[in-house]
């Protein structure tokens, strides 16, 4: 009888011990969880900011290569250029025709 008893002490022991185990396995779980949630929160924000960041970047690169056009003194594209050239020989030779 007394070996029962010890026999269910013992896998009493080791039941509880699991239990706790268990326990503190589904606490570490949860915080890890959250932790996690958090992290993809953060992660989310931080790659809306790099697009902001990669937009503003483009627009800027483009500023800056109109202003670079601007300032080399090439105002038109060459296809505006040839349209303005077109017109100016046009109307020479309106001019031209009248004289």
């Amino acid at each position: 009888m007394e070996n029962i008893e010890q026999v269910l002490r013992i896998f009493w022991e080791k039941t509880r011990t699991a239990a706790e185990l268990i326990s503190q396995l589904r606490e570490t779980n949860q915080q890890l969880l959250t932790s996690n949630q958090n992290l993809e929160r953060e992660l989310q924000k931080t790659h809306l900011e790099l697009v902001g960041k990669e937009n503003e970047v483009k627009k800027l690169r483009q500023e800056h290569a109109q202003m670079q056009a601007v300032t080399s003194g090439d105002v038109f594209t060459i296809s505006e250029k040839e349209e303005v050239k077109n017109r100016i020989r046009g109307l020479i030779a309106k001019i031209n025709s009248h004289l």
